[in-house]
């Protein structure tokens, strides 16, 4: 349910390389870069096709970062609205449906406050 959450900072860490790889070319004129093809545009795609293991334009990675953010913000808000109403305990509704292990049974071992044993 998470894993938009997830992966968002690392398409933004990703984002943000593309920008430390184009230093040698003016990256501050972004939207120019978007529309121009210039080298800066060709090395961020080669950087991203050798790290993401697909093609991408300029618009695209900005349309990934755009609908990653967006769908953070859906599903963020998703599981807010399910907790506590219907979702009590998120870690038992995995335990229930098979999703996180259960942890062990431990024999009860009655635990004994040295305090309390000092005033007796």
């Amino acid at each position: 349910m998470h894993l938009p959450l997830l992966a968002l900072p690392l398409l933004h860490g990703l984002f943000q390389q593309l920008n430390v790889k184009q230093q040698p070319a003016p990256c501050s004129r972004e939207l120019e870069q978007i529309y121009d093809r210039g080298t800066a545009s060709e090395r961020a795609a080669l950087f991203w096709r050798w790290t993401m293991g697909f093609n991408a334009t300029m618009e695209g990675i900005h349309r990934w970062a755009w609908w990653f953010a967006v769908l953070t913000v859906i599903t963020g808000g998703i599981g807010i609205l399910l907790t506590g109403t219907v979702v009590e305990n998120w870690y038992l509704w995995g335990v229930k449906h098979g999703i996180a292990p259960a942890y062990p049974v431990i024999d009860a071992v009655p635990v004994v406050d040295p305090m309390m044993e000092a005033n007796q």
